[in-house]
């Protein structure tokens, strides 16, 4: 809609999703994919000091060292859709060793999935 000057008026994205009155047409508005995501995680802190023991790595600095196992699971769909988001499901099954290291943070994550394998290595990141 013009105005008499020819200008077109300025309505926000947030007026303009609000005048559609149905959820759905806020949702599309503001989303283009959907997903889902449930994860479960184990971590231990072994009572073992074996790493410190390795005395060719003293100059890490090694505070603590864990392990941890976890599964994935979750779905992305076009839309928010709670019974296609929960149908054909993708998973992954994975371990991870961690380490305070220099007051850092390292993990090595690998993990196994139905379609592939991966290895993830970090330094210098949070949990």
């Amino acid at each position: 809609m013009q105005r008499a000057n020819g200008a077109l008026p300025v309505v926000s994205t947030t007026e303009s999703m609000f005048k559609t009155g149905s959820l759905a047409d806020i949702h599309s508005v503001i989303c283009h994919t959907s997903a889902i995501y449930y994860s479960a995680e184990y971590r231990v802190i072994p009572k073992s000091d074996l790493l410190r023991k390795l005395t060719w790595l003293d100059f890490v600095n090694l505070q603590w060292w864990e392990v941890a196992t976890f599964v994935e699971i979750g779905r992305v769909a076009p839309e928010w859709d709670f019974d296609e988001l929960h149908d054909s499901m993708k998973s992954d099954i994975g371990i991870s060793f961690r380490v305070m290291a220099n007051n850092d943070i390292g993990r090595l994550d690998l993990v196994w999935s139905e379609d592939d394998a991966a290895a993830w290595l970090m330094y210098g990141h949070p949990f």
